[in-house]
């Protein structure tokens, strides 16, 4: 056999190698789309749940009456951990500081709750929310509205959202 045709069936040995480990890996990929891994695309029941209750949660957490400061830190001590609950401290100081003075009186309002993701116990998710501000001396409340990417874990059963970011 001469050198030159050597070559040409080892490349060729190559190529069908490559060519055949690539179709095997997208066989494999059909087989197990990572959207499958996604439950929000296959439970209903358990997307529904993450929907309620982060819907829930965001209302008690980002309501507030200067006449009854305590609610807020109970919604806080009830429905955020982690990150999300240091950031909310945060923004609960400057309103204990501020909403006295101005009789502040918040109310929130979450428009929909889309789940994006939800793996096992943690599911992340896009809020959108209406907050109403009224103050002592204002003739009309103010509305703002906001979208909030959230991340939400399950902790002892319920889900806890440990994660926001202002859209």
């Amino acid at each position: 056999m001469s050198r030159l045709r050597q070559h040409f069936v080892l490349v060729a040995a190559v190529v069908l190698l490559i060519v055949g480990g690539a179709f095997w890996l997208r066989a494999h990929q059909l087989d197990n789309p990572p959207a499958l891994d996604n439950q929000a695309m296959v439970d209903g029941a358990g997307t529904e749940q993450v929907r309620t209750e982060v819907a829930y949660a965001l209302t008690a957490v980002f309501s507030y009456d200067h006449a009854n400061p305590a609610a807020a830190q109970e919604a806080a001590d009830t429905y955020l951990a982690d990150r999300a609950r240091e950031e909310y401290d945060v923004l609960l100081a400057s309103l204990l500081e501020q909403a006295p003075g101005q009789e502040l009186v918040l109310s929130a309002t979450v428009q929909d709750v889309g789940v994006n993701e939800l793996r096992d116990d943690e599911a992340t998710a896009v809020a959108f929310l209406d907050q109403r501000s009224e103050r002592a001396g204002d003739e009309e409340a103010t509305v703002s509205a906001a979208q909030l990417n959230v991340t939400a874990r399950r902790i002892g059963g319920a889900w806890l959202i440990v994660d926001f970011e202002v859209l």
